[in-house]
């Protein structure tokens, strides 16, 4: 028989449902909004997460764990993978640095996937992302 969780670590999992993406790869799921963090419910708390809008093959979204901080980023993708993306950091203008990187830029297979609603300044921030490569 398991041991019940701590209370704290059941208040969190109940707070915010994660489900491991091996489950349904990344290509089959439904045209929408994603949300993915890094960590599982126990270290949720400031993990670095993937916001994106899906289409088919593509994606536009967020990604708070880039090496800059948190970037913009349009890319394909392919199994659990997004591929051939390119990124962009704050401040988002056509000076900024705009990066292509050919091949895998984030792998999702080890990420879990948020099935609580997304926040409002995580909205705001996709919609940004949506704009700047809408341009």
């Amino acid at each position: 028989m398991l041991a019940p969780l701590p209370t704290f670590l059941a208040t969190v999992v109940s707070i915010v449902p994660l489900t491991h993406l091996s489950i349904s790869p990344l290509s089959e799921m439904p045209n929408g909004r994603h949300y993915y963090s890094e960590t599982s419910a126990s270290e949720f708390l400031d993990a670095p997460y993937v916001l994106f809008q899906k289409w088919g093959r593509i994606v536009v979204g967020i990604d708070s764990s880039s090496r800059s901080g948190t970037a913009c980023f349009k890319g394909f993708i392919e199994d659990n993978a997004i591929v051939d993306a390119t990124r962009v950091s704050p401040p988002y203008t056509p000076d900024a640095a705009w990066d292509y990187q050919s091949g895998e830029m984030l792998n999702l297979s080890h990420y879990y996937r948020v099935t609580d609603p997304i926040s409002d300044a995580e909205q705001a921030a996709l919609e940004v992302c949506l704009e700047v490569f809408a341009r």
